[in-house]
């Protein structure tokens, strides 16, 4: 799924959860280790889809995806929380969601990122190493785009106003980073 239609496809959610639910949720992800990262639910009222996206550090396997369906369903049920038939879809986020906890960052280490600044200003560049300021937040070190850079090349960005590298990046100004699938 490009991030053009993860884009259309999030916007389309229009329902939510009922906030109950949503905590519940969250409680059962935290009791079997993992981090609740969205919630979508969509389709018609007849016809419910419930994407559940979690995840932890070290990634989340086929398996723990598995265990937390079933016992997510049955928390579902047992809530009563959609009236009509649904469909449940429990996964990790994949590279095409956006990256929401410093972790991920750092499970992304070198690949290739596209943020959205709070200030509307778009970067690229690989994931460098996550720093603490001064005030005890995150920072993110974002290394230039490609591996290697001639020196001329370097002058000639710099001259332009290009942004430079490495640079550094609070993670409260991100509004949105997705890694990008590279081939």
């Amino acid at each position: 799924m490009s991030n053009a239609q993860t884009q259309e496809h999030t916007a389309q959610a229009a329902i939510s959860l009922a906030p109950a639910i949503e905590i519940a949720l969250r409680e059962l992800c935290a009791n079997e280790g993992a981090v609740l990262v969205e919630a979508i639910v969509r389709g018609s009222k007849e016809r419910r889809i419930v994407e559940i996206y979690v995840d932890k550090p070290e990634g989340m396997s086929l398996e723990e995806c598995g265990v937390l369906s079933e016992k997510i369903g049955e928390m579902l049920e047992a809530e009563k929380a959609f009236p009509a038939a649904y469909r449940l879809e429990v996964s990790s986020p994949g590279v095409s969601r956006p990256l929401q906890f410093s972790w991920q960052y750092q499970r992304n280490a070198g690949r290739l990122l596209t943020l959205e600044l709070t200030s509307g200003t778009s970067v690229k560049g690989r994931i460098g190493q996550l720093l603490q300021d001064a005030v005890g937040g995150e920072v993110l070190v974002l290394e230039a785009p490609k591996t290697s850079i001639s020196k001329t090349a370097a002058k000639k960005a710099a001259a332009s106003g290009a942004p430079t590298y490495p640079m550094e990046i609070p993670l409260a100004e991100i509004r949105s980073a997705i890694v990008e699938i590279e081939f």
